[in-house]
């Protein structure tokens, strides 16, 4: 793809900057790209809602899109991160169940991503600017050096429920936990 598209959905906010790191290292590495913005209101670590908003939204973007999601309340424990592969797009972020809906939906591939094959410093609590986008920007359509092994079996996945309505009831709840 000539100029691919990336996709960022987060819990960051705009206030703060982070965001713009991520933008900044995908543009560094890859110009060509074109960037979008999902969504960075995403109640802080709240999975259920970015896999909700993920999920509303991914089918209605160009085949091939890469979708870098961070909401990870894992960040900087033992989680890994994860590319999630379907016929028709690609998707980088934490194994914490945040893709249930996509690989639910969808025939996928998922891959582990090997932090120790990255060149440059990774820091324990920026993976979304220094892992997850860094791939995205080198990946398109590609497997780089950093893709381990097949995680197919052990993915991390939710058990959330298929049904709009009950989904809906799911998600108010998870809002008024947080």
């Amino acid at each position: 793809m000539k100029h691919p598209f990336i996709a960022l959905l987060t819990d960051f906010g705009t206030e703060d900057g982070y965001v713009a790191a991520m933008k900044g290292r995908i543009l560094s590495e890859a110009p060509e790209v074109r960037l979008i913005d999902i969504s960075h209101s995403i109640k802080p670590f709240n999975v259920r809602q970015a896999a909700f908003c993920l999920n509303n939204s991914y089918p209605y973007f160009p085949e091939k899109t890469i979708f870098v999601v961070v909401v990870d309340p894992g960040v900087g424990t033992s989680r890994h991160g994860i590319v999630v592969k379907t016929s028709q797009h690609y998707f980088i972020g934490p194994d914490n169940g945040v893709f249930s809906f996509v690989i639910r939906r969808e025939g996928f591939q998922a891959f582990r991503i090997l932090l120790d094959a990255f060149e440059e410093p990774v820091s324990p609590t920026f993976h979304g600017r220094d892992v997850f986008v860094r791939l995205a920007a080198e990946t398109h359509g590609r497997k780089p050096p950093t893709i381990g092994p097949d995680a197919m079996d052990a993915l991390y996945r939710h058990d959330w429920p298929g049904n709009v309505r009950e989904l809906r009831n799911v998600l108010e709840q998870a809002v008024v936990l947080t």
